[in-house]
């Protein structure tokens, strides 16, 4: 490709993006089944749309895919922890 850019700073732009875009979807009273199918969809978005910045993508996508999938493994239960602690959006909170 032609110029430099930051590669790991646009992954967590467009993961950020991402991220957000499906926040927004999580309804005002949700249950934590419904919070975890919408983690769920939005980390593989991300991992599936970050994967593309790497290098070697077009070499070995399913390798890059299934890391990048074990290594995000762990986010949604961490995401639905936050989102389904007392404070949050979940709960009335502020935001």
């Amino acid at each position: 490709m032609g110029i430099e850019y930051d590669k790991p700073r646009l992954a967590g732009i467009i993961s950020d993006a991402i991220t957000n875009h499906f926040l927004e979807m999580i309804p005002k009273s949700p249950n934590a089944e419904e919070v975890r199918r919408i983690l769920e969809e939005a980390i593989e978005v991300v991992v599936r749309t970050t994967a593309v910045l790497h290098d070697d993508f077009e070499s070995r996508p399913a390798e890059l895919l299934r890391e990048g999938r074990k290594h995000s493994k762990a986010n949604a239960d961490r995401y639905l922890k936050l989102i389904m602690s007392p404070g949050s959006k979940a709960w009335g909170g502020p935001g």
